[in-house]
């Protein structure tokens, strides 16, 4: 509530200060608990000098601050001794007397004394009463006279207190909005002809706040292998020849990558016979087995490209001059319509294939992608 000190002194006088909190009407002022005086509507710091008094003398200097019904609101005493080459404390100051901080960061403050002689001493923080006045920000009280922000942004105000001084240092708590991390998407992919572009990209940027943001056309980018795949425009890629190789996104100083292929598609089949489009598509006609195989062939290697399984499909090699069974057919024609239709029903023994169901399988085939 109130702090009394010894101010200054003389050899026939002392001077106290009186600092305290509130309204307070009357303070009343004692030396060895003899009234010697007092101050009516009395503002924080009072001053009050007692003279009349013995060289080398100590004398014991009170201070009672009285409510408005004349009862004791607070009464304090300190000791002081009439000798002008004893200084006595006049100020403090303390450094720094402002201070930025952001999130997580400290700071200490050092506490200087100043006497009534000229001279001054650092005082141990320990030795110092701290209080805190938050606005609105995160301040927190980490050891003596040590500090350290938290998440939210504002003001506060520290206040020292030595021995009835006091001295303040404003502190501001701004915590920057920065970039945590990045993510490129997507994270693989395969491009399937020489020179095929693709924009695809897409960079997100993750923020200290929770937030985040596409920043692909503010990021750079760049290729692990330039034989394989190159940047192109920008944020684009072209493929460039068969391989892999990495794209690396940055933004701020950070990074993603995607892993890329280039994977050529296989063959694209088509028939040897060269009077298929020019006989009857529905009528029957002979067939080399080589071509058949061929195709099973082909079917395979478009498999094997996409990654796809064939356990289902055995596809069947077929000789020349043997009979081509409704089942070896049916197996090619499920292999190809599973991934792109070929409104061809299931043969069985004894039915027609026709010429326009080859060249279907053939356009169903090519048609995967």
């Amino acid at each position: 509530m109130a702090t009394i000190s010894c101010y200054s002194t003389t050899t026939s006088s002392i001077r106290i200060k009186v600092t305290f909190s509130g309204s307070y009407p009357r303070i009343k002022y004692y030396l060895n608990g003899v009234y010697k005086g007092d101050d009516t509507s009395p503002s924080s710091p009072e001053y009050f000098t007692f003279s009349g008094l013995s060289d080398d003398t100590t004398y014991r200097c009170t201070a009672q601050l009285l409510n408005s019904d004349g009862t004791e609101a607070w009464i304090g005493s300190v000791y002081c001794t009439t000798d002008e080459d004893v200084p006595v404390l006049s100020y403090i100051t303390i450094s720094p007397t402002s201070k930025t901080l952001q999130d997580g960061e400290s700071f200490c403050i050092s506490v200087t004394a100043h006497y009534s002689d000229g001279s001054s001493s650092s005082i141990s923080r320990s030795n110092c009463n701290w209080y805190i006045y938050n606005y609105g920000c995160d301040l927190y009280y980490g050891s003596s006279g040590c500090f350290e922000a938290g998440p939210n942004e504002g003001t506060a105000d520290i206040e020292c207190e030595y021995q009835g001084e006091y001295a303040y240092c404003s502190v501001t708590v701004d915590n920057p909005i920065y970039v945590t991390s990045i993510s490129l998407s997507p994270s693989s992919m395969t491009l399937t002809e020489i020179g095929q572009i693709e924009y695809v990209f897409e960079v997100t940027a993750y923020y200290s706040d929770g937030s985040s943001t596409n920043r692909t056309w503010e990021s750079s980018f760049s290729t692990s292998n330039s034989n394989v795949a190159i940047i192109y425009n920008g944020s684009g890629i072209k493929a460039i020849g068969e391989g892999t190789c990495v794209i690396t996104a940055s933004f701020e100083g950070f990074y993603d990558y995607c892993n890329v292929a280039v994977v050529l598609r296989p063959y694209v089949f088509d028939w040897d016979w060269e009077t298929l489009d020019h006989i009857e598509k529905y009528l029957l006609f002979n067939m080399k087995a080589t071509e058949w195989n061929r195709l099973l062939q082909n079917i395979r290697d478009v498999y094997n490209w996409k990654g796809w399984s064939l356990s289902a499909y055995p596809l069947t090699n077929v000789s020349a001059g043997q009979y081509f069974y409704a089942q070896s057919f049916n197996e090619a024609k499920n292999a190809i319509g599973s991934k792109n239709s070929t409104g061809i029903a299931d043969r069985v023994s004894g039915d027609n294939v026709v010429g326009q169901y080859f060249i279907t399988l053939r356009d169903k085939l090519n048609g995967i992608v």
